[in-house]
């Protein structure tokens, strides 16, 4: 058995060009490995395993899929890191996700319970104050047992008289559970787990903002992906030789980032050359 596979979250029967590209991705730089999917009960699948072959697909009730908040409900669901009891890790990947290069034995071996990309102030509008805490959920690697090892001492009813204590875990997880806090932030906000990546070993994990920042980090630091559908929206306008415009330095940083990880071809070298792209 693997040390780690990968779950793939799913929700809609039609899928956005950007999730084609995040799953075709997947399936090129970790087709090999273990992939899950986690699909509402009644959900026709069949553009999935289209794109990832014959996978296993795991159902649970459309409730949990209704809305983001009902996501993170999902992510604080003892049943679903059940699923998984026979991986030491797994790699959350959201169909908003892009596999930059396959570093998933390199990032297990060094044993974070959460690692994902960082937070930055003000979820990103004061980006300018820099990186504040990990992790992202959408693009993460995280350990079963201590994930389940949190959800099965929250039934304890001792601590069940917690859950509406300011501050403590269980306040927290209850909050996941109503919709007022991201289950990623009740991971690594509240001493759930107690080994979360730093900030600094992050930035290396993944991105999803703040690139603008990061120039010089990245051009010489290969991160494992990054995460949110912006970002897979400029490699899909690279591929096609496109300039998507809005943020010149990250474009530039992605660009030159995805090109050289050998993530764009020809077209987007030869529309390089004509200085339509960075």
């Amino acid at each position: 058995m693997p040390r780690a596979c990968v779950m793939v979250p799913v929700y809609r029967e039609q899928l956005l060009d950007t999730e084609r590209l995040s799953l075709e991705q997947l399936a090129a730089k970790l087709g090999e490995r273990d992939i899950h999917l986690v699909a509402p009960d009644g959900l026709d699948v069949a553009p999935y395993l289209a794109l990832l072959g014959r996978r296993p697909v795991h159902s649970f009730s459309p409730a949990f899929f209704a809305s983001r908040d009902t996501y993170n409900e999902l992510l604080v669901h003892e049943p679903l890191w059940r699923l998984f009891e026979a991986y030491e890790f797994v790699l959350v990947h959201q169909t908003d996700a892009f596999v930059i290069e396959d570093q998933l034995d390199d990032w297990v071996e060094r044993g974070w319970d959460f690692i994902g990309s960082p937070f930055w102030a003000d979820w990103g509008a004061s980006k300018h104050l820099g990186m504040i805490g990990v992790g992202n959920g959408g693009f993460s690697l995280r350990r079963v047992e201590p994930a389940l090892r949190a959800l099965s001492r929250a039934r304890r009813p001792a601590a069940r008289l917690l859950q509406h204590v300011p501050r403590t875990r269980l306040r927290a997880l209850w909050r996941t559970r109503h919709g007022s806090l991201t289950e990623d932030r009740y991971w690594t906000e509240f001493g759930v787990l107690e080994n979360v990546a730093p900030v600094d070993e992050a930035v290396r994990f993944a991105f999803d903002m703040g690139l603008e920042y990061l120039a010089d980090v990245y051009a010489t630091v290969t991160p494992f992906g990054c995460h949110y559908p912006w970002n897979l929206d400029y490699v899909l306008r690279h591929r096609r030789g496109e300039r998507r415009g809005d943020e010149p330095e990250y474009e530039r940083v992605i660009f030159e980032l995805m090109l050289r990880t050998g993530n764009l071809g020809p077209v987007s070298v030869q529309a390089r050359d004509a200085g339509l792209l960075p």
